[in-house]
C-alpha cells in the first residue's frame, strides 16, 4: 500500500534544537502535519530517569504507536520514540523525540495493529542526517505493509493462558461494544505485552473493522490537566487507549473507571469492568483461536459475510450459523429464536424445511420445550414448514394449552373466541380443517369443556369456513346440525345472550339464520310437545323482541299464540313485550293479520293494552272508539280510560283539548244510558278545573259559547263552579265597561238592570260574588264612571256597589280600587261618596261615610275646603240640605284652635306682599342682634 511519510523531531530542518518536522512527503497539508504533532506527541512517564542511558531507552521508555483519522479523511499510521537528548553537541536538553508517521487512504491492504516492532519507522537519526547533511526536501511515498506480523499458534499458546484467555474475551466484547458506541477502551499491560493484545484483537475483527478502530499504545493527554483532558477535541477520537497507571493519576484511574461502568482494563492490577458479560460470538471466537488460528480467522470472515447478508451483528451471525447448522440446544431461548427464524426465512429460505423438521423433533416431538405464548411465531414457523410434524397432534397441544399461548380463558365468549384467534400459533384455516372434522370437534370439547364461550368459538369457526364446507356435503351437514344444535340448546337454557351472540355471528354468514331457529323450534315440538313447556312464554317473547330478524319473530308468535290461548298471563307478558318494543310487534301484528287465531288474539290484546295502559294516548282513543264503541262493543272500557285521558291533560291548551274531544267523540253520541251526559261531564269537570287566569284569558279570547254547549250536555244536577260562573259574568261586565267608556248606546238598558235589581242576577250564589269581587271590582267602578259622567246618580252609586257590599273581600278590594284610581277620579269619587252617604242610612250609607271620613283626613285642610266647595256646586237639589249640613258639621269638628281663638272676631286687613316682606326682614334682624352677644360670649 502506497503511503506518504512524515519525520517530526527536534533539532530538525534548521538544526537549532526545536521541535519541527525533519521533512515530509508534499501532499502532507499543514493542518494534517498539526493534527499528527498533538496526537503523537511523547511526554516522558514521570516515573522514569530524566537522563536515561541508551538502555534504559531500549528497554524502560514505552515505543508509542498509534492510528488514527485525520480531518482530511486519510488514515494515518505513526510511532514515536524516545531519544532523551537533543541532537545538537551544545544542547544538553532531554526530551527529545522522533516521529515518523505514514499517512494513507483508508484500505485493507494493512493491519494497523500488527505494526508492532515493524521495521518501516525511523527510532532515530544517524549523526550524519542531523550533523553534516542536509535534510531532504520531501520524502518519497513507499509502500508498507508486508513486514507486518500476525499472531502466532506459538505466541497464542504461550502468552495467553487461561486467565489471559478470559480477560481477551472481556477485551474484546468491549471493543466490539465500543465500536457500536461513543464509548473508549481503555486498558493496561507491561509494553512488552501489548502487541499480544493487539494482534489478538485484529485477529478478532472483521476486514472493514480493522481499518476503522483507531488506538493508541501509549495514551497522553494533552495536558495533565483533568479539565484539559475532558475538553480535548484530539485525544478522545481514540478508540482504543494505553495509559500508563503513573501518567496521571489524578486524572485518570483504572479503579474508578472500571467501578464506573466504562471500559477499564488494568491487567497488571488485575482490574476490570464491572457487569460486562462475554458474547457468544466472543466466546466461541476466542475458542477457536485457542485451537486454530486459521480457523479463527475463517470463522471472523464467514461470520462478517452473514452480517453483511443478513444485516445483524456479529453475536446474531453467530447464533443465525449455529442455527443453520443445527445446534438447536445452544440458541434455546424462545425471544432468540423467534428472531432468527424470522432471518433464516428472509435470507435461507431453501433450510427453511429441515430447520422445520429438526426445530419439532428437538423441542415439541422430544417434550424438551415447555409451552409459552413466548413460542407462538416458533410454533406456527413448524406448523407451516416442517415435513414429518403431526399437524392435528399440534393442533391439540395448543387447545390443551391454551391458557400458557397467552389465550384469556377467563373472558366472555366473544373476547375469548378474538384472544384463541390472535393467539393462535397457525393459520385459523388450519383449525377450520381441524374442527370441521365431527371427531375432531368432540376432542375439541374434551380437551376444552362444553361451556358456551368454547360452543361459540367452534360455531363462529363453522361459520367462517361456512362457505367452504358448502362443497363438502357431509361436513356441511355436519356444520348445520351442529348450528341448529346450538340454538335449540341455549333456547331451552333460556340464555338469551349466548342466543343473540350466535344468531348475530350467524348473521353474517348471510340468508338461513330464520331457517336454522326454525328447525330448532321444530326439533322441540315434535310429537306433541309444546314449545310453552321447553322453556317460558315470557322467554321466548324476549327472544321475539330482541333476535332482530322479523321471520323470526313471526313464527315464535305464530307458535306461541294457540299454545297459549285463554292464558291471561300470556297476554299479561304479551303486552309488557309489546310495550317494551312496539315497532318489533307492531310488524309481527301486520305481517300475521291474516291469519284468523292470530287476528282475534290481537283484538284481545288490544282491548287489553287498552283497558290496563295508564298513559292512553289521543290517537289510542279515538282507534279504540271507532273499533269499539260506535260498534256496540266496548263494555265500559273507554268512559274509564276516557277520564284518564282528561285527567291527564294540563297546561293552558286543557280546555282546548278537552273541546276536541266533546266535539270528537261526544257531541254525536245519542246514547239512552246516559253515556253522552257522563262524557260531557267529565269533558266540563276538566275545563273548568283550569284556574281562574287561565279560563279568565280563554273566555276574553274566545268567548263561553263552547263551554256553554258542553254544559247544555251534562246531567240537570250537574252544579258549574262558581269560578266560571264569576269569571263568565266578570267577562260580560268587562266587556260592557270596554264598551260604555267609548259609546254609551247600551247605558239606559244597563240603568235600567240596576233598577229592576237584575244587573247581577247571574251571580247565583255568595261565592260567585265573592270571587267576583276580588277579580272584577275594578270593572264596577269603570261602568260607574262611564255613567255618572255628567253629574252625580245617588241612585246608580246604590245598585251598582251596595249589591256586592255583602261579599266579604269588598271592604278590602274597595279600598284597594280607590289607591288605583288616578288623581281625577279620585277627586270625582270622593265627592260623589260624599252626597251618597249624605243620602240615607243603611248599612251601606255608614260604611261610606266611613270611608269618606278616610278619605277626608288624608285629603288635608286644603284638599277638603277644595272638596267641600266642588260637593256644594254639584250636589242634585235633593241631597243639598243634608249635604251641607254633613259639610259644617264635619268642619266644626274638625276646627283648628287658631280657628276657634279668631272665631267671631273680624279677620285683619292683609298687608301688601311687600310690607310683609319689610317686616319679616325687620323681625329676623332684632332676632339676630339679640342673638349675637350670646354666640359671642359663647365663642369666649
Amino acid at each position: 500500500m502506497l503511503a506518504s511519510q512524515l519525520i517530526y523531531t527536534a533539532c530538525g530542518k534548521l538544526k537549532n534544537g526545536a521541535f519541527e518536522v525533519w521533512s515530509k512527503s508534499p501532499d502532507i497539508t499543514s493542518a494534517e502535519e498539526k493534527e499528527i504533532q498533538s496526537r503523537m506527541a511523547y511526554k516522558r512517564p514521570p516515573s522514569l530517569p530524566m537522563e536515561p542511558t541508551r538502555e534504559e531507552l531500549d528497554t524502560l521508555f514505552p515505543r508509542k504507536l498509534g492510528y488514527f483519522f485525520l480531518s482530511s479523511g486519510r488514515a494515518c499510521l505513526a510511532q514515536s520514540v524516545y531519544l532523551g537528548k537533543v541532537y545538537s553537541d551544545l544542547d544538553q536538553r532531554t526530551g527529545n523525540f522522533i516521529l515518523h508517521a505514514y499517512v494513507f487512504d483508508k484500505t485493507d491492504d494493512i493491519v494497523p495493529m500488527n505494526a508492532f516492532g515493524s521495521e518501516i519507522f525511523w527510532k532515530e537519526l544517524t549523526y550524519q542526517q542531523w550533523h553534516e547533511e542536509k535534510a531532504p526536501d520531501y520524502l518519497p511515498q513507499v509502500e508498507i505493509g508486508d513486514s507486518f506480523q500476525t499472531l502466532s499458534k506459538r505466541e497464542m499458546d504461550s502468552f495467553f493462558d487461561e486467565t489471559r484467555t478470559d480477560w481477551l474475551k472481556l477485551l474484546l466484547e468491549a471493543v466490539l461494544r465500543a465500536i457500536k458506541s461513543d464509548e473508549k477502551v481503555s486498558f493496561y499491560d507491561k509494553p512488552d505485552n501489548l502487541k499480544y493484545w493487539y494482534k489478538a484483537i485484529s485477529l478478532c475483527l472483521p476486514g472493514d473493522m480493522r481499518k476503522e478502530v483507531s488506538f493508541c499504545t501509549y495514551f497522553t493527554p494533552e495536558s495533565y490537566s483533568a479539565l484539559q483532558l475532558q475538553q480535548s477535541t484530539v485525544n478522545t477520537e481514540i478508540k482504543i487507549r494505553n495509559l500508563l497507571p503513573s501518567i496521571s493519576p489524578s486524572v485518570f484511574s483504572y479503579q474508578q473507571e472500571a467501578r464506573a461502568g466504562k471500559f477499564a482494563f488494568n491487567f497488571e492490577s488485575n482490574i476490570l469492568p464491572a457487569n460486562l458479560t462475554v458474547s457468544h460470538y466472543v466466546s466461541a471466537l476466542v475458542d477457536a483461536m485457542k485451537k486454530d488460528i486459521f480457523g479463527a480467522v475463517c470463522m471472523v470472515e464467514d461470520v462478517a459475510k452473514v452480517c453483511a447478508k443478513c444485516g445483524i451483528d456479529a453475536n446474531e451471525a453467530v447464533e443465525l450459523q449455529w442455527l443453520l447448522e443445527k445446534k438447536i440446544d445452544k440458541v434455546d431461548d424462545f425471544r432468540k429464536l423467534t428472531e432468527l427464524l424470522q432471518l433464516v426465512k428472509k435470507h435461507y429460505a431453501k433450510a427453511i424445511p429441515g430447520l422445520a423438521d429438526s426445530l419439532y423433533q428437538y423441542g415439541i416431538a422430544s417434550g424438551k420445550w415447555y409451552v409459552s405464548s413466548e413460542m407462538n411465531d416458533i410454533f406456527r414457523f413448524i406448523f407451516d414448514y416442517s415435513e414429518i410434524a403431526d399437524k392435528e397432534k399440534l393442533v391439540e397441544l395448543y387447545i390443551a394449552n391454551q391458557r400458557a399461548f397467552g389465550v384469556e380463558v377467563s373472558t366472555n365468549a366473544v373476547g375469548y373466541c378474538e384472544s384463541f384467534k390472535r393467539n393462535i400459533p397457525f393459520a385459523w384455516v388450519n383449525f377450520l380443517d381441524y374442527i370441521s372434522q365431527r371427531k375432531n370437534c368432540e376432542r375439541f370439547f374434551e380437551i376444552n369443556g362444553r361451556e358456551f364461550p368454547s360452543w361459540y368459538l367452534v360455531f363462529d369457526a363453522f361459520a367462517d369456513g361456512l362457505e367452504a364446507f358448502a362443497k363438502h356435503s357431509q361436513v356441511g351437514e355436519f356444520v348445520w346440525q351442529y348450528f341448529e344444535l346450538s340454538i335449540r340448546t341455549y333456547i331451552r337454557q333460556e340464555a338469551l345472550e349466548n342466543i343473540l351472540l350466535l344468531l348475530q355471528r350467524l348473521e353474517k354468514c348471510g340468508p338461513g339464520k330464520d331457517a336454522i331457529v326454525a328447525k330448532a323450534l321444530d326439533a322441540m315440538t315434535k310429537q306433541g310437545q309444546r314449545l310453552s313447556d321447553a322453556c317460558r312464554p315470557a322467554f321466548l317473547l324476549r327472544l321475539t323482541e330482541t333476535c332482530g330478524d322479523l321471520a323470526i319473530s313471526c313464527d315464535l308468535v305464530r307458535r306461541l299464540i294457540p299454545e297459549n290461548d285463554g292464558n291471561k298471563q300470556f297476554v299479561e307478558e304479551y303486552v309488557q313485550a309489546s310495550d317494551r318494543n312496539p315497532s318489533v310487534f307492531g310488524a309481527v301484528q301486520t305481517r300475521l293479520g291474516g291469519d284468523a287465531v292470530a287476528a282475534t288474539f290481537f283484538r284481545k290484546i288490544e282491548v287489553y293494552q287498552f283497558a290496563t295502559s295508564t298513559s292512553v294516548t289521543y290517537q289510542q282513543l279515538d282507534n279504540y272508539y271507532n273499533r269499539y264503541v260506535q260498534s256496540g262493543k266496548d263494555q265500559g272500557i273507554f268512559e274509564k280510560q276516557f277520564a284518564r285521558y282528561l285527567a291527564g291533560l294540563s297546561g293552558r291548551d286543557r280546555i282546548d283539548q278537552s273541546l276536541t274531544c266533546y266535539r270528537q267523540w261526544v257531541s254525536g253520541l245519542h246514547s239512552a244510558d246516559g253515556a253522552r251526559a257522563r262524557y260531557a261531564q267529565l269533558v266540563a269537570d276538566t275545563m273548568l278545573s283550569v284556574t281562574g287566569e287561565e279560563l279568565r284569558n280563554y273566555i276574553r279570547k274566545y268567548g263561553a259559547d263552547d263551554i256553554d254547549e258542553v254544559l247544555s250536555a251534562v246531567p240537570k244536577n250537574y252544579q258549574k263552579p262558581d269560578s266560571y260562573c264569576a269569571v263568565k259574568y266578570g267577562e260580560e261586565v268587562a266587556a260592557l265597561a270596554k264598551e260604555l267608556s267609548t259609546r254609551r248606546g247600551r247605558g239606559p238598558e244597563v240603568l235600567e238592570q240596576l233598577q229592576d235589581g237584575t244587573f247581577y242576577q247571574p251571580l247565583e250564589s255568595e261565592k260567585q260574588m265573592e270571587r267576583f269581587v276580588v277579580n272584577y271590582l275594578s270593572e264596577v267602578f269603570n261602568i260607574y264612571f262611564a255613567l255618572t259622567q255628567k253629574q252625580m246618580e245617588v241612585d246608580v252609586y246604590m245598585q251598582l256597589f251596595q249589591p256586592l257590599f255583602a261579599a266579604r273581600s269588598f271592604e278590602k278590594m274597595f279600598y284597594a280600587e280607590l289607591e288605583r284610581l288616578d288623581s281625577r277620579q279620585y277627586e270625582k269619587f270622593v265627592c260623589h261618596s260624599i252626597v251618597f252617604a249624605c243620602s240615607g242610612k243603611t248599612k251601606f250609607h255608614l260604611f261610606i261615610e266611613h270611608v269618606v271620613g278616610n278619605m277626608l283626613e288624608e285629603a288635608g285642610r286644603s284638599k277638603r275646603k277644595k272638596l267641600f266647595d266642588i260637593v256644594l256646586k254639584t250636589v242634585p237639589r235633593e241631597h243639598e240640605r243634608k249635604t251641607r249640613e254633613y259639610i259644617e258639621d264635619y268642619q266644626k269638628k274638625h276646627q283648628s284652635l287658631l280657628d276657634k281663638l279668631f272665631s267671631g272676631r273680624e279677620k285683619p286687613e292683609r298687608q301688601p306682599k311687600s310690607e310683609r316682606q319689610e317686616k319679616r326682614r325687620s323681625r329676623d334682624d332684632d332676632e339676630d342682634e339679640e342673638a349675637r352677644p350670646t354666640k359671642r360670649k359663647n365663642k369666649r
